[in-house]
């Protein structure tokens, strides 16, 4: 990442935020010896990987949004407004991290695998419900989930059809349609 880009990341802070499972703390996860060493290099490391790299996206999104609509919606619903461009552009980043990349903390895995075994076996378990969760908002024409009140006035229909081209284009890139 540039400078710039760093100075970004470390404000957004969404890198360290990938808990693989509880009770191993963040130096257990950087040892090469860890069996989820790997996972966590892609997925969060310093300045690269998939959340600082979606995080950044969403920073640079979040400059374009317009304030003023969305303080009027937190208002209305007796939030507290964002006191600057930044400010919301540093939340909305978050937001879409969480929306895109999802979050592997215990409180969002079902309450049936929150003991040891059943983080064991249902350690990626949240990433497909989230996905499929994600993928009927898209055919709704809503924005993905926890990104609602960055978007007071809904999606228009362009941005409905772009949401949803690249959506299911990454499922089908991935996966195959197989």
């Amino acid at each position: 990442a540039t400078i710039r880009g760093q100075e970004i990341i470390g404000k957004i802070h969404v890198s360290a935020e990938v808990p693989l499972y509880e009770g191993m703390g963040r130096a257990r996860v950087r040892r090469w010896f860890n069996p989820l060493y790997l996972f966590g290099k892609s997925e969060g490391g310093k300045y690269s990987g998939n959340r600082n790299t979606v995080g950044l996206a969403g920073y640079y999104k979040g400059l374009e949004l317009p304030l003023v609509k969305i303080n009027e919606k937190m208002r209305r619903a007796g939030l507290p407004e964002w006191k600057g461009q930044e400010e919301l552009a540093i939340d909305f980043a978050r937001a879409v991290v969480d929306a895109t990349q999802f979050r592997y903390d215990v409180g969002d895995f079902p309450r049936v695998i929150r003991n040891n075994l059943g983080r064991l076996l249902g350690q990626f378990k949240t990433y497909g419900a989230n996905q499929i969760l994600n993928s009927v908002n898209v055919i709704r024409g809503k924005p993905l989930a926890g990104l609602e009140l960055f978007f007071p006035e809904g999606l228009s229909k362009s941005q409905q059809i772009h949401q949803a081209v690249i959506h299911f284009g990454m499922l089908f890139t991935q996966g195959g349609i197989r």
